[in-house]
């Protein structure tokens, strides 16, 4: 009678090991997009969510927006918080984006987080949205639909730290940082209508922004490029 084996030989191990590693090999990407996927829709319920916010303070401020130029009395988000309209700074970020240089989330570190939020678009004076005067491109003589106007998005500096300052212009700044090649392919904006979507680079150009010098819209400059990690 044949005596029966409990213990694996060394080839049968190898071979349940090799099994594994290419199980794991062939499931990693999939975990992965699909912790690209979960970060990026976290990243829009933000987005929308900053438009409400948004939104409500330029109703109360006869559709005026302080996007941000200097100090904390000119950063957009620690405007929507004097108003009582935000006290959580989480809620303003990028999930995706982890260069952050605290994150508390205590109303009372606000001021001192606030830095390092999706970034705006921007001039010294702030927008004022009443009529039409940032629906109209004037160099290329065509009416802006609101749904096509982006006010900001996920943005860094050239040293990929998150900026409030978004420039869209193409042109190096200092102070503004650029759209953040984050979200795979993709970087996430928000509008004036109050929407947000993820938007690759060849798509921008089909797209506005107030003008910095606060003189109607601009379409966002051609070959305009992400910054990447």
């Amino acid at each position: 009678m044949k005596q029966q084996r409990y213990n694996f030989t060394l080839t049968e191990l190898l071979a349940v090991i090799a099994i594994i590693a290419i199980l794991a090999g062939l499931l990693l990407p999939a975990i992965n997009g699909a912790r690209v996927r979960a970060k990026t829709a976290a990243c829009l319920s933000n987005q929308k969510q900053v438009t409400s916010f948004i939104r409500a303070y330029m109703n109360d401020s006869d559709q005026y927006f302080m996007s941000a130029t200097g100090g904390d009395w000119h950063n957009w988000g620690y405007t929507l918080n004097r108003r009582n309209l935000v006290s959580d700074v989480r809620v303003l970020r990028c999930p995706a984006i982890l260069n952050y240089s605290q994150n508390s989330g205590d109303p009372a570190q606000f001021t001192n987080e606030v830095g390092e939020i999706y970034g705006a678009v921007y001039n010294d004076k702030g927008f004022d949205f009443r009529g039409t005067a940032y629906l109209y491109d004037s160099t290329n003589k065509v009416q802006v639909s609101p749904t096509q106007l982006i006010l900001g998005g996920c943005t860094v500096s050239s040293a990929n730290k998150p900026v409030h300052l978004l420039n869209l212009s193409g042109d190096a700044s200092a102070t503004a940082g650029n759209l953040y090649k984050i979200h795979g392919n993709f970087s996430n904006v928000f509008y004036l209508d109050g929407h947000a979507e993820s938007i690759q680079e060849a798509d921008l150009n089909k797209r506005y922004y107030p003008k910095v010098s606060g003189e109607g819209a601009e379409k966002v400059a051609a070959g305009y490029k992400f910054l990447t990690e």
